[in-house]
């Protein structure tokens, strides 16, 4: 099993701090350090943040211990929405392909929309508009197929 904590501590940038912040629904609370050559300031990672994604990481490696391959693949496509909202694309396709692996395993077709979904955003913001498109299709025909409106929804969305 691969670790997930490689989130920077630290960021040069207010902006990739914000973006994290926001994301997860966090306070704004930034620690002022030395590190960024353009300002002198670096930016301390929340520790909602931190903890966020410790907290997946432990859902992970509960539903892994377990052999739950439904509560893998949700833990996973949690993770890959973690790094998809810090714009972290490859990683949280790495986590949405696994999850896909594991949905598809545990005959999940919730859990399979919904790593279609989020490896579609992902593509979305790497500018791959067609391989999206498709993806986002693959989505919606699996909500489709298995009434899935909530699934359904979010894809439309």
């Amino acid at each position: 099993m691969r670790s997930i904590s490689g989130l920077p501590t630290t960021f040069s940038s207010a902006a990739a701090l914000l973006t994290i912040t926001f994301a997860l629904g966090l306070p704004v609370c930034a620690q002022q350090g030395s590190g960024n050559a353009s300002t002198g300031k670096s930016l301390t990672v929340p520790a909602g943040v931190r903890a966020k994604l410790d907290k997946l990481e432990g859902e992970l490696k509960a539903a892994q211990a377990a052999d739950d391959e439904k509560a893998t693949a949700a833990a996973l496509n949690g993770i890959g929405d973690f790094y998809f909202n810090i714009s972290e694309y490859e990683k949280a396709l790495d986590s949405y392909g696994r999850a896909l692996t594991q949905a598809q395993a545990a005959k999940d077709a919730h859990e399979e929309a919904m790593a279609l979904n989020g490896t579609a955003g992902c593509y979305v913001e790497q500018n791959k508009a067609e391989k999206a498109a498709e993806t986002y299709q693959k989505a919606l025909d699996l909500t489709k197929a298995s009434g899935d409106a909530s699934g359904q929804a979010a894809t439309v969305d």
